[in-house]
């Protein structure tokens, strides 16, 4: 397709992200590990509820197993290798000055030990919108590091893969604009029963010395979630636990149910 990838990155350790990157991303934490609050079994135990889904008849996620601000898809357990396709989501006109939505696939233990997600996240601040694709980890606490700009409306498809013992490849691809970010990390941490992860969350802004705090969440025109992936095989409806959030306007996000390999998001 004449995509322009970027030359072999050096390998480069989460941990070793430049102060100033990581300061200047405290504002915009995607992430914190379920250790720090948010009920780490609860993770683990929304794999077998009851809401796993094997008929396409009506249904309602549950809301047990993911933090209060995000919603989607689990899979349990095992994962090394986590793949899917969407279009970025344009941010609709908002009755808020500022508000945010990110899209992103992950990997995580319930442990909260290994954590990595890659995606997409969209902000309106001032009435300046803002579309970047971004990758995380652990070590990083949920910060976002910036793989590029990206505009509502691409195409874009995202991957994490084991590469080797602790060796992980990040990827992202924005078919639209033909140009591909890779990212190899060296993540020494036990990941043996990690959940795959395709999510929609509004995000949360640390702000010094005081709690997280949420975003408004964005409307958006709606997101389509293609083409999941799991360890090199397409999921089926079975082996997928759906999660829900509600906002603090009392807004339900959730999953619709998974049919051809795609879901999108409601109620946008």
């Amino acid at each position: 397709m004449g995509l322009h990838v970027d030359a072999a990155p050096a390998l480069e350790s989460p941990v070793g992200e430049p102060a100033s990157r990581r300061r200047a991303a405290l504002r915009w934490t995607w992430r914190h590990p379920r250790a720090t609050g948010y009920g780490l079994a609860a993770v683990l135990m929304g794999c077998f509820v009851a809401a796993m889904v094997s008929s396409t008849e009506h249904w309602t996620p549950s809301t047990s197993g993911l933090p209060p601000n995000q919603a989607g898809y689990l899979w349990c357990c095992g994962a090394t290798d986590v793949g899917a396709s969407w279009t970025v989501p344009r941010l609709a006109p908002q009755s808020h000055q500022a508000a945010a939505e990110g899209v992103w696939i992950g990997l995580q233990t319930n442990s909260g030990d290994f954590f990595l997600q890659v995606g997409t996240q969209d902000n309106l601040s001032n009435l300046s919108s803002q579309y970047q694709a971004f990758w995380s980890d652990g070590p990083l606490h949920g910060a976002p590091v910036d793989l590029g700009n990206v505009n509502p409306g691409d195409l874009v498809q995202a991957r994490l893969v084991e590469s080797g013992t602790s060796q992980w490849v990040i990827t992202f691809q924005d078919q639209t604009l033909h140009w591909t970010r890779t990212r190899e990390i060296s993540y020494p941490a036990h990941y043996a029963h990690a959940l795959a992860e395709w999510i929609e969350e509004d995000p949360a802004e640390l702000v010094p010395f005081q709690k997280a705090r949420l975003f408004t969440m964005a409307r958006t025109n709606g997101t389509l979630v293609h083409d999941l992936e799991v360890n090199g095989a397409v999921p089926v409806t079975s082996e997928l636990a759906p999660e829900s959030f509600v906002d603090g306007a009392g807004m339900t996000f959730s999953p619709s149910l998974l049919q051809h390999g795609e879901f999108h998001f409601v109620p946008w």
